[in-house]
């Protein structure tokens, strides 16, 4: 069997299992929610070897729990289990699209939000991966707010189909970075008046600069904010939280951006890293945030 035919059984059979996994996951009961997501966080914890080690790396090189492994450990730990009971949220709404957690939105949120749609000009959402950031979009379009968000590709074309599948039977639609027509789609968007979701607290091969974040430069990528400065569209940030009842909490501020797309830039990653110091363990720690070095 040659190498490119056992690549593509190998993918189609993972294809399968996680069809079949979401499904599995989609029909816990309610209850059962917190139960089973510290049990698949410890199973994810003991065999994702090198994320563990990478989390507990960076959040002792960069947070306050330098020095402290053990809170660092568990810290990791809580982000596993934070991932899976998110995961498993989003599998029972695939499922049952009835079984919606309880999200919450102050109503400064929703004026701030109303308040830069009402310029007609769009708004470009930032956030990052914080939270259930699905169920954030998700959410937002149960509302009735309009939503494209910034997506990449999955190396399986399949999967790609199945997650744009799932996303638009919720409302939320996705731009993939990389494909033909993308800066197209976006003033597309919101010259309609609509949302666009944009993620920049990974380390990816975008347009990107040096800012601070934990204390340390950090690649980020930077097309949103100069997208943003170019065209004047509005800006907001917001994020999703947690809470200890289970339910969830979506916090979102306008922001005013300097002409500096560098600068720009730094003030909505430091604005994204006063929301994770609030919820530590609901940040994806083992993405290499730091891998790309200054020259």
């Amino acid at each position: 069997m040659n190498q490119k035919r056992s690549k593509k059984i190998k993918n189609t059979a993972i294809y399968y299992s996680v069809r079949a996994a979401m499904r599995l996951v989609g029909q816990t009961p309610g209850f059962a929610v917190p139960y089973t997501a510290r049990w698949l966080g410890g199973i994810a914890y003991l065999v994702a070897r090198r994320e563990r080690q990478i989390a507990i790396s960076q959040l002792s090189a960069h947070t306050a729990l330098r020095g402290h492994p053990r809170l660092a450990k568990q810290v990791t730990r809580g982000v596993f289990n934070h991932l899976s009971e998110s995961v498993i949220e989003l599998c029972r709404l695939i499922v049952h699209p009835n079984n919606r957690p309880q999200v919450f939105i102050p109503q400064r949120s929703r004026c701030a939000l109303n308040e830069a749609l009402s310029l007609n000009k769009g708004v470009i959402f930032i956030t990052g991966h914080i939270g259930n950031w699905e169920l954030m979009a998700i959410h937002l379009a149960d509302l009735g707010f309009p939503i494209h968000t910034m997506a990449r590709a999955s190396y399986d074309n399949r999967f790609t189909r199945l997650i744009q599948r799932e996303r638009e039977r919720f409302g939320v639609h996705a731009i993939y970075r990389g494909q033909p027509g993308v800066t197209a789609k976006m003033v597309r968007a919101l010259k309609q008046g609509q949302i666009l979701g944009v993620l920049i607290d990974q380390d990816t091969s975008v347009n990107s600069v040096f800012v601070p974040f934990f204390n340390e430069d950090a690649n980020t990528p930077s097309g949103a904010a100069a997208f943003a400065i170019r065209t004047q569209t509005p800006v907001v940030l917001g994020t999703i939280k947690r809470k200890r009842t289970g339910a969830h909490r979506i916090d979102i501020e306008q922001v005013q951006l300097p002409d500096d797309v560098t600068e720009a830039t730094a003030l909505l990653t430091r604005k994204l890293e006063e929301r994770i110091r609030k919820q530590m363990s609901q940040w994806v720690w083992f993405h290499q945030r730091w891998k790309t070095k200054q020259p």
